[in-house]
Formats: structure tokens, sequence, C-alpha cells
């Protein structure tokens, strides 16, 4: 590995660097000058690049001369060059200066790899700092931005193809009705979806980099395409899927809805507003929200989950009461007290405690290599419905149960009082807030791993498979879909019937009763296997719970879907401030004050829309507060 000795000139609040790519043939080293320059003095007189650093050593050089203003003629602006410095930078980063470069004239870029001072020093972490802060500007003031998704190949070649021929929506129509008897037409449809896989696509960089450009073009080599024709294509494929999966009958097709180029084409429309010429009129989105609903975005450092996209966020760090979380963005401190810090900012705002029920933070570890250790009210992102970003495309876990976002105005639950700001405090890593217990877990499922519920459980849940009557119990169809369709909205009727149909179909539920809510596949009818889809997404990796009531009459027997981790004796808990039922568990052996664990999030039937608050004495009487670390 080349160690990199490039001596950086400081830079004022006001500037940027730029880095200017001398003109040459392709295969002739990377000669380039880097200059300090005002960034308002520079609008759409710059490119700017998007691309994966990735994982190789930097083991390729370019280099680069520094120009200095000439004190001697500063009027006339004049620049002193340095003797030249070799800069070793990653091999992706080398190829794309290739391609980008041109024969004719000089190419002026901004390259964060090189134009941000990257070292481990005080003073490169505060000029680092102070930069990300800059990305909208930076991003938004060039006047393109090239994304480089790497060589070109075969099936990049044929993929760029496919983008340019479905522009035109007559030729879309001939690639989805053609008959296909050599499979080509199949093939550049699956060459496009693969192309999609690039690295690229996944990393959380790229949301700001895409959402704040102006313009921007997509480079595989020497291939090149326009960004919103490339994101055209995206959204016609997604369009098309149903059609493409019944005519090619292909499992390439099923990844389609689940790929981050999906989520990234539909996402970066609801970032920001910005005029005919691109200029950002508006920020559309919190911090809170950014942070949590880009999960299938990954990148290399922790704490980016929050640096990469706080540029974009309507409401950025600046307040006087947002102190304590700009100490911890701009100081470098611990990944655990970042973490910290912005719950507490997100309940602060939002007024709502939903924030320790989102699963969005990612793991980290310490200089020693060691996992950091998080409390429990830092929703670890592994507990998302497809786990950490990257490692899978296959669900993980059931769905969030509170609205992936504060803004999504569709979903779900009420279950709260609402939040007095003064009923939360962090002590130090321990989150105090109030609410009353609603019942002790007296009773559980196995894990419904693969999605599959158990037949003794929907037996308890009042269902009689050998019965004449053919009747669902409300609680048993409304139970597995969480009493919501997928938008959050109520249910549909036709769901009762459509549950009726899977547990009578034996291709789905077996001798002993289990219901199998993964083999969608095997079910033909459409409304049965759209019921079945959404209680697939409900129940993954969750338990059926029956809980001791401590509120009803006669302690009635509640029943609810929780956390894998739930064991009898959890507490069921309503917080004020969060709009979904959460279980606890005391920490054994403490000796000072009751302290408690999140488990996680719950589902309690009957008990979503407000029911356990409606008595107000008896809310005032049983009220309490819960130190959860």
């Amino acid at each position: 590995m080349k160690i990199s000795r490039f001596k950086y000139t400081p830079i004022s609040d006001d500037q940027i660097r730029l880095l200017r790519i001398r003109p040459n043939e392709f295969e002739e080293p990377l000669l380039c000058d880097l200059s300090i320059v005002k960034l308002a003095d520079m609008e759409e007189r710059y490119e700017a690049l998007s691309y994966c650093w990735g994982d190789e050593d930097p083991s390729e050089i370019i280099n680069i001369h520094t120009l200095s203003p000439d004190p001697a003629n500063s009027d006339q602006g004049r620049y002193l060059y340095s003797p030249m410095e070799e800069f070793p930078v990653r091999p992706n980063l080398h190829k794309a200066l290739r391609y980008l470069r041109s024969r004719e004239r000089p190419v002026i870029i901004w390259v964060d790899a090189i134009c941000m001072d990257q070292r481990d020093t005080p003073e490169a972490k505060l000029e680092k700092d102070h930069q990300l802060s800059m990305m909208s500007e930076i991003y938004n003031s060039a006047k393109n931005v090239c994304i480089w998704l790497g060589d070109a190949d075969a099936t990049s070649k044929a993929a760029f193809k496919l983008v340019r021929d479905i522009m035109n929506f007559q030729t879309l129509d001939t690639r989805l009705t053609v008959t296909d008897a050599d499979g080509v037409t199949k093939q550049r449809w699956c060459d496009f979806i693969e192309s999609l896989k690039a690295p690229w696509f996944s990393r959380r960089w790229i949301i700001q980099e895409v959402a704040l450009a102006r313009r921007a073009s997509v480079h595989f080599g020497d291939d090149i395409v326009h960004w919103d024709d490339l994101a055209d294509a995206i959204s016609l494929l997604n369009e098309k899927i149903d059609i493409l999966k019944q005519k090619f009958s292909d499992g390439a097709f099923s990844e389609v809805p689940m790929l981050s180029a999906t989520h990234l084409v539909k996402a970066i429309v609801n970032v920001c507003r910005k005029s005919p010429n691109g200029d950002i009129l508006d920020r559309l989105l919190d911090l809170e929200t950014l942070v949590s609903t880009f999960q299938q975005f990954h990148a290399r450092f922790s704490e980016d989950i929050i640096h990469s996209v706080r540029s974009l966020a309507k409401d950025a760090p600046v307040q006087e009461d947002d102190a304590d979380f700009r100490t911890n963005l701009e100081q470098e401190k611990s990944t655990r007290d970042l973490f910290i810090a912005f719950v507490n900012r997100c309940i602060r705002n939002s007024g709502s405690l939903d924030i320790i029920c989102r699963h969005w933070a990612p793991p980290a570890t310490d200089t020693a290599g060691e996992e950091v250790s998080f409390p429990t009210w830092v929703s670890a992102l592994s507990k998302g419905p497809f786990g950490l970003a990257g490692e899978s495309r296959e669900r993980q876990n059931g769905e969030n149960f509170v609205a992936m976002s504060p803004n999504d105005k569709r979903k779900r639950y009420s279950a709260y009082v609402q939040q007095d700001k003064e009923h939360h405090k962090d002590l130090g890593g321990t989150l105090r807030v109030h609410g009353f217990v609603l019942g002790t877990v007296k009773r559980h499922s196995d894990v419904m791993r693969g999605g599959i519920i158990p037949g003794d459980w929907l037996k308890i849940l009042g269902w009689d498979r050998k019965g004449k009557d053919n009747i669902v119990p409300d609680i048993l169809w409304r139970l597995l879909v969480a009493d919501r369709n997928p938008e959050g909205g109520n249910p549909p009727g036709w769901y009762r019937r459509a549950c009726l149909h899977c547990l009578k179909d034996t291709r789905i539920t077996n001798s002993k009763g289990d219901l199998d809510s993964h083999r969608v596949d095997k079910v033909s009818e459409s409304m049965t296997s759209k019921y079945l889809m959404r209680v697939e997404s409900v129940v993954w990796r969750r338990r059926i719970i029956g809980i001791d009531s401590r509120i009803c009459e006669d302690h009635l027997e509640l029943f609810g879907l929780a956390p894998e981790e739930t064991e009898n004796g959890d507490l069921v808990c309503i917080l004020f401030g969060c709009s979904v039922p959460v279980v606890l568990r005391k920490v054994k052996d403490c000796r000072s004050q009751e302290l408690f664990e999140l488990i996680g999030e719950a589902y309690v039937h009957g008990m979503m829309d407000g029911e356990a608050v409606q008595d107000a004495k008896l809310v005032e009487r049983i009220r309490g507060r819960f130190h959860i670390v």
C-alpha cells in the first residue's frame, strides 16, 4: 500500500478545492492541478464525482501540482505551482478519472477523496466536518454529477442499450410482448437488472449526491446515459414487473422491488424541491426521517448513517437547543455518544418516542475493534425487515409497527397519550420515560421463523379446523395482519374470506394445522395471495403472545405480536409518546432503582387505537416511571 505524504494547504469556511485533470491520452499517467476556490464563485463551472471508494488499498498514483494564489499578482488571478507530488488513490477512483479525462480540454471536478483532507489529524477532522456540512451546496453547485459505476462489460453495454431503447414507449411495448424463442429479450432485461446491482447503488452517500444534482450522467467505462433516462427505465421496470415475471418466469425479476436502485429512484423525488434550473427551493424531510427510512443503503463508517444525509435535512442542527447534538457531530465524539444524542434530539423535536422502536442503528466498533454496546433504546438496524444493508435481499424480520418515519401520515396506530416533552430525559444513557403497564406476558408461541404460524396458536385464537361452520374469528384474521393493510389503513373485509381460504388450503396448511405464510407461490388466487403476503410481512420472526391484562376487568387475556426475544414475565407497556405498546424486561440484580431493557415494539389486539387510555382516572392511578437502559 502506498502511503500519502501529500501536503494540503488550509482552506477557509467559504472555500473548496477543485481538481483539474489535464488533457491527455487514456493510457498516459494522470497529471492534475489542485486549486483552492470560493464555492460561490464556481457555480456550474465544475463537475462532481459520485462513486464507490472500494475496499482495495490506494495502490494507484496520480500526480498533483497544488495551485496557490500569487501574492505579487493576486489582483490578476495568477497562481503559483508547487512541485509535483504523488497522490495514492484506490483503483476504482483511478479508473474513473482516466475515463473522465478528455483528450482535448481540462476537466475540472470535485472528488471527495482528493479535494477533502482525509488525514487523521485534528485540523483535517475539523475541516472535513465543515466540508460535510457544505455537501449540499457542493453537489448542487456542480454543473453535472458524474456517476461512476465501474468498468464496462457485455452486461453493462446491453443494459445501457436497453435503457436507450425503452425510452421509446413503442419499443418498450415490443420488449414486453415479443415472442422470445431465443431468449434474447429476457437476457436484455436480466442484464439490466444485473447492472442495477453495482455497488454504487447501495451507498448511503449517493442519496444526497443524486437528489441535489442539477444534472447527472451515469458512466460504465466509456458508455454514458443520462441519469433521468436511467431513473425512468428503473421506474418502468418496476411498473411492468408483474408482466415480466409472468412472461419470463425468472427469479431475477422477483428481486427488483427490493433492489437499492428501486428504493433510490422512489425516494429521491421526495427529498427536496428544486427550481427548473436545479436550485434547491425546499428541503422536505427532517433528519429523523432521512436516517430512518433509507435502510437499504450502507456506509463505510457507522456514524455516516447520520453524516451522509444531514445536509439534506430541513431541520439542520443549528438551533441553540441542538448544542449537544452539534457537539457530537463536530467534535468527533464516540459513535455511542452520537447515536444517543441523535435519539434524544428526535424525541425532543418530534414530541414522540417512536424513534426508540425504529430500527436504524448499524453496528459499530471501537478503536480496538470491539463491538460498541448501545442502550436498548437505540434500536439496531439488524432488527429491520431486511436486516443490515447489503447482507440479504430476503426478509429477515417483520415490518415495523411504528411508522418508518414521523412524516408518514398513513400509519399506523395511536396507542399512546400525547407526550409532554418533559416526560422523557436521558440520564447518561438511561432513558427516563412515563407510562403504565398494560399487562404481563404469560404465554407465547414459538418464533414464527419462515413465517410459519403454529396450528396450536391458531386454535387458541379460536380457529376450529375440524369444525363445519367455517367461521374465522375476528381476532384471528385481524391479528395476523396487525389489523392494517400494507398502506397502514384499515384492513378490507375480504381479508376474512382470504384467511379462511388459507386455513383450508392444504397446499399451505399442514396436517398439524400450521399455516406457512411464505408459500404464497403455491396460491393461484390473487386475493388470497395478497392476504398471505401481508401476513408474512407482519409475523416473520415474531411471537404470538398471551397477556395477563392489568387494566381489563377480570384480568381478561389479551393477545398480540411481540419480538422473538420476548419471554414469559416480560411487561407490555404503554409509554406516553409512543404510538405502539412496547415490551420491557426488568434488569436482574438491580439494587438502586428499577431498570428495564427495551425488547421492542408490540401489537396488542384491541389496544392500538387509544382504548387503553380512555379511562383518564385509571391511567392517572396506574401511571409510573420507567428507566430504560
